[in-house]
């Protein structure tokens, strides 16, 4: 049996209402609560690293060279890449 967390999740909502079209309805607004949630958090982080609106970071960017915006993608790929190992095995050294 699968004991994911989603899968226990709707398995213990079935069980209490019954009613699989309930869980449906249940899992499509949590998707799309956390979908809304998440554009807003990107809107929050955008307000305060740039101090503006997308708008006005939009128009920042575009005044931006184009070397500058070749240099945006990879660097996030490193920041990201940074807090996931640093996160998940907090400096261990694994070996494959």
């Amino acid at each position: 049996m699968d004991f994911s967390p989603p899968r226990v999740f709707c398995e213990v909502v079935h069980r209490l209402t019954g009613n699989e079209h309930l869980v449906l309805w249940g899992l499509a607004v949590g998707v799309g609560g956390a979908a809304i949630g998440f554009g807003e958090l990107l809107g929050l982080i955008q307000l305060t690293a740039f101090g503006s609106p997308l708008a006005q970071v939009q128009t920042l960017a575009g005044g931006l060279t184009w070397w500058h915006l070749l240099l945006v993608p990879p660097g996030g790929t490193v920041y990201s890449s940074v807090c996931s190992y640093t996160s998940c095995f907090q400096g261990e050294r694994h070996l494959g």
